[in-house]
């Protein structure tokens, strides 16, 4: 009796651990917003399915938040490992999507993960992807 309960309890400390350490949180720094108006979109996303419009998951967080100096962050967590994209914007005017001119270029400021560049369109998936392990991962944005 005591062996079983033993062997059940190790099991389930094991697919406690095993579960746990696929989970992973990513953090997203913000550098300095150019000013404290209106929100910050954060989108993030698991494949290449829906980038940059159709959002996985999402956070919107108040601009003033952020403390000058310092990097506004932003934290999703509990995701299996794999391939994520990021994408921020401030959307100043409250509209809650990204404002562009009638040419389709962004007129409020945006950022994507990796450094990617937007060029005669949003950059691709691929461009903008990041590994993230069972660790974690930080990733640094500049909105522009």
């Amino acid at each position: 009796m005591k062996k079983t309960t033993l062997t059940t309890l190790g099991m389930l400390l094991g697919m406690t651990s095993a579960s746990m350490s696929f989970a992973a949180d990513i953090t997203v720094e913000i550098l300095p917003l150019p000013s404290k108006e209106g929100t910050v979109v954060v989108s993030l996303f698991d494949s290449a399915k829906g980038f940059p419009s159709a959002v996985t998951y999402g956070q919107r967080v108040a601009a003033s938040r952020q403390v000058a100096g310092q990097p506004l962050r932003i934290v999703f967590t509990d995701l299996p490992a794999g391939r994520y994209a990021i994408v921020a914007f401030q959307d100043r005017d409250g509209n809650g999507k990204l404002t562009t001119n009638l040419m389709g270029i962004p007129t409020e400021v945006i950022g994507f993960s990796n450094k990617a560049k937007a060029s005669f369109g949003p950059p691709s998936f691929d461009s903008a992807a990041i590994e993230v392990g069972a660790q974690g991962a930080t990733v640094k944005l500049q909105l522009e």
